[in-house]
């Protein structure tokens, strides 16, 4: 995401303005890693010889970050300032979606919100270099999955892809691309309201 994030603070910049006027409830997560190529949990696996001999699929193997920019409960205007970190883009490494995914319904399952919308944006597929280079290939693309069906499944949550100049129709059902050359913020805006009409 670090090549779109000054639109990707527009677009949620104008959502959450909508939202706010509109008194809509809603939060902004967002999440990447705390490192490239892995972190201490991988550096401690690396440590543990016996470990690597006895699992040869060890699980997510990075450090995650799950950020807050706008809870719930914080006024759309006092978030204004949190979103404008978007812009700061060696925030942003790698991306582990299905643990964020899980994080952001488990948020969402709290609220009172008669209807429980999910939207996700992202730029393409889940991707630890940590994670991919010891577990067997689709580890995380099928993590994801499995998440999504979770909670659409079991816990009646509306999930919906946004892909930023890619398709992620592999991963959710109903979804959008955003053309990497549309620049008009408002018709973006409109296009990902639309969605779950």
């Amino acid at each position: 995401m670090q090549r779109h994030t000054s639109r990707t603070a527009m677009i949620m910049d104008t959502l959450l303005t909508v939202m706010g006027l509109s008194y809509i409830p809603n939060e902004i997560l967002g999440f990447t890693t705390r490192h490239w190529n892995g972190g201490q949990s991988y550096q401690s696996w690396l440590k543990k010889p016996w470990l690597k001999k006895k699992n040869s699929n060890p699980g997510r193997l990075n450090d995650i970050r799950h950020i807050i920019f706008k809870a719930e409960n914080t006024h759309w205007r006092k978030a204004k300032h949190s979103i404008a970190a978007l812009k700061k883009a060696d925030l942003f490494k790698e991306g582990i979606d299905g643990e964020a995914v899980n994080w952001a319904c488990q948020r969402l399952k709290n609220q009172s919100s008669e209807r429980k919308i999910l939207v996700v944006i992202s730029d393409g597929c889940p991707m630890d270099t940590a994670t991919n280079s010891t577990n067997h290939s689709l580890y995380l693309d099928n993590h994801l999955r499995s998440v999504i069906s979770h909670w659409k499944n079991n816990e009646l949550i509306e999930i919906y892809g946004v892909g930023i100049g890619v398709d992620l129709s592999a991963y959710y059902a109903k979804n959008m691309i955003i053309d990497n050359h549309e620049n008009d913020i408002f018709t973006i805006c409109r296009k990902i309201i639309q969605l779950f009409r």
